[in-house]
């Protein structure tokens, strides 16, 4: 299941091709959380949770409030739309 997710998320980058966005994430897995306003993106690690943010602020959303290690908590509020959380 963990594949899928990875070559979810590699289909998902390339498909931003005319994103000014970063495109690489080195695959390390330290999983971090970008809590927003009104919803919160799980990443693998910290540079998933910042290209999120940065595909957010292309779309005209705020930005993260802060960033923090480890997973969201389970409940507080959804999942940010875009790109699938990687780590659950």
């Amino acid at each position: 299941m963990e594949i899928f997710k990875i070559l979810i998320f590699i289909v998902f980058t390339f498909l931003g091709v005319n994103s000014k966005c970063p495109t690489f994430v080195p695959y390390i897995s330290d999983p971090h959380c970008g809590f927003g306003e009104t919803c919160n993106s799980d990443g693998i690690n910290k540079w998933t949770v910042h290209i999120k943010e940065c595909h957010m602020k292309e779309a005209g959303l705020p930005p993260f409030l802060k960033i923090v290690e480890g997973p969201c908590p389970e409940g507080d509020k959804p999942q940010c739309p875009g790109l699938i959380p990687i780590n659950k």
